[in-house]
């Protein structure tokens, strides 16, 4: 608690006044809108808020990206989306279900959602993590250097924890807000 402490105090902006804890970054795109307006010296958050950064200045050089693991270990811990197949869905859903799970999970559909090749010409990258480490080692995100970025960091990645977190998340949201204030 100590360090975050340290990284969240380095927020404030006067006596009193520290828009990381009094929810000023809460929602929307405002903390991204600050780094991008160099208005915060740092970012913490997920891969694919650069595309709202880059968004507010399109001139910015992409940022250096930076592990932060959890707890006293040394790996950054990362979660990925799940198709999850319902148990009733048998059949020619199964078989439909596990032709899209394919198609999601073959590089290229990965580099279609990754680089918003779905979107107008000239669309920035979304900046999503990939769990498929093929998507890192083909074009364009063998030559991307956000991508290569992000790969470096998640070759020594854990598994982010799924039991007892997602019930207890508010409550541990709560304690840290409380302790850091």
């Amino acid at each position: 608690m100590g360090a975050f402490a340290e990284v969240v105090d380095s927020c404030s902006l006067e006596a009193g006044v520290n828009p990381c804890l009094d929810g000023t970054y809460a929602d929307n795109s405002v903390a991204e809108e600050a780094f991008a307006a160099e208005q915060a010296n740092g970012f913490m958050g997920y891969t694919e808020r650069l595309f709202y950064i880059l968004k507010a200045n399109p001139s910015m050089p992409l940022p250096e990206v930076v592990s932060v693991p959890l707890g006293t270990g040394s790996a950054p811990a990362v979660f990925v989306d799940a198709l999850v197949l319902n148990a009733s869905c048998t059949g020619t859903c199964a078989e439909d279900a596990r032709a899209f799970t394919s198609f999601m999970q073959a590089p290229e559909t990965r580099s279609l959602i990754a680089f918003s090749e779905d979107g107008p010409e000239g669309t920035r990258p979304r900046y999503l993590l990939q769990a498929n480490r093929a998507f890192y080692q083909r074009e364009p995100a063998r030559s991307d250097p956000m991508y290569q970025q992000y790969e470096a960091i998640l070759s020594g990645a854990r598994p982010y924890p799924n039991q007892h977190f997602p019930e207890n998340r508010k409550a541990l949201q709560g304690a840290l807000l409380e302790a850091l204030q």
